[in-house]
């Protein structure tokens, strides 16, 4: 489980023998939530909503979330060679056109930064996303997620309430199990702690779930 400071970041640096200049995403430690990313020339790009200290960005018109970024089923994103190169490329050339104030985006632009979300934010949390992520990168080929991890995605602080409730009724049986929330995770196709620990790589950190 990673709780870590609610300060501490991370930057992911995508390059090609290709083109001289690179993209680097900025993402926060705790939750792998993607916060920024920067152009070739060195300009920063942050989501609306989301502060960075320290860091000198202009604000996209945009949220940080799945439902934000999509146009359509989440279930026509796929990940792969060909989804990480159209996000490179896409988040390179973006032309970061202000308007009333804030940056204005297109429909490739949301959908470079959902791929960006999907591989590198939610692969870091669900060990199904990462894995169809790096069999899409080893044979070459983009890989359509399933409905299932979708709604996983979708799900994480459901599924790390889950986590929760699992330890302590494994370090207590006699404590009860939550039947609503027993129901929803077998809707995801997680129906034990030993589903649960092979799915998830970290947990959405909620204190209220320890108390």
């Amino acid at each position: 489980m990673t709780t870590g400071d609610d300060s501490s970041c991370h930057l992911v640096r995508l390059t090609h023998p290709d083109y001289q200049q690179r993209v680097q995403l900025l993402f926060r430690d705790r939750d792998q939530y993607l916060l920024a990313f920067q152009r070739g020339d060195g300009r920063w790009f942050r989501f609306l909503g989301l502060e960075v200290p320290g860091l000198n960005a202009e604000i996209l018109n945009l949220q940080s979330s799945h439902g934000s970024m999509l146009r359509g089923p989440s279930s026509n994103t796929s990940v792969g060679p060909h989804a990480l190169m159209g996000m490179f490329v896409e988040l390179l050339k973006f032309d970061g056109a202000v308007l009333n104030g804030l940056t204005n985006i297109t429909n490739e632009l949301k959908r470079a930064l959902h791929w960006a979300t999907v591989m590198l934010s939610e692969g870091a949390r669900f060990q199904s996303v990462r894995r169809h992520t790096c069999q899409a990168l080893n044979t070459g080929q983009n890989i359509t997620l399933e409905t299932v991890l979708w709604l996983r995605m979708r799900n994480w602080e459901r599924m790390s309430e889950y986590w929760v409730m699992c330890q302590r009724h494994d370090d207590n049986a006699d404590l009860p199990m939550d039947l609503d929330l027993v129901e929803k995770m077998a809707a995801l196709d997680i129906h034990s702690f030993a589903d649960i620990r092979q799915e998830l790589c970290m947990l959405l950190f909620n204190p209220k779930a320890l108390e």
